[in-house]
């Protein structure tokens, strides 16, 4: 109906992403350095404070751990009732965007231009460096294909294996965002 469901305030700075998981459950990155959990009514479950830095991506798998990126160069997995998994930190700058497949692989983009695919356990599978720009944005599709946007001002598709397929030139300015649709060959969507 569009109305005012609830407002979740126990941030102390801004919220910079936000994932749901398949119960209605929320999860929030911050410039507080948090990742929250918050139930379908708006209730805080747990807060994880482990990260440095600002949160500016969380993306969540189907079991319901978390995964966040941080401008602290680290990755993290979090299982669902909030305690640290492991952490990636194979980075060179800070992690912008992540994405997450139903069997845990994680990509994530980062400030120095690349796409890296993380296996369940949390180590690095592959390093894809195709693009000149900062990585502000992934996806990934039902069959394994990423797709990433740059300020660079172009998407990429990256194969399974971590190989480029193709490149989306038509923008005149970064890609902040990228999202696909899986019931629509592969189709995507972007904002600049």
């Amino acid at each position: 109906s569009g109305s005012h469901v609830w407002s979740y305030t126990g941030h102390t700075s801004a919220v910079w992403a936000v994932a749901v998981d398949p119960s209605g459950n929320v999860y929030s990155g911050s410039f507080d350095y948090t990742v929250r959990k918050i139930s379908p009514s708006g209730s805080q479950v747990w807060s994880y404070t482990g990260h440095t830095s600002s949160v500016r991506a969380v993306a969540v798998d189907p079991s319901g751990n978390v995964y966040s990126g941080s401008t602290d160069e680290t990755l993290r997995k979090i299982s669902s009732s909030g305690t640290q998994v492991w952490s990636y930190t194979g980075h060179t700058s800070l992690v912008l965007a992540v994405a997450v497949t139903p069997l845990g692989d994680v990509y994530s983009g980062f400030n120095d231009n690349t796409v890296r695919k993380i296996s369940p356990s949390g180590s690095q599978v592959w390093s894809y460096t195709g693009h000149t720009g900062i990585v502000l944005a992934v996806a990934v599709d039902p069959s394994g294909y990423v797709y990433s946007g740059s300020s660079d001002k172009t998407v990429h598709k990256i194969s399974p294996s971590g190989t480029h397929v193709w490149s989306y030139t038509g923008h005149t300015s970064g890609v902040r965002a990228v999202a696909v649709d899986p019931g629509c060959c592969g189709a995507f969507y972007e904002y600049w």
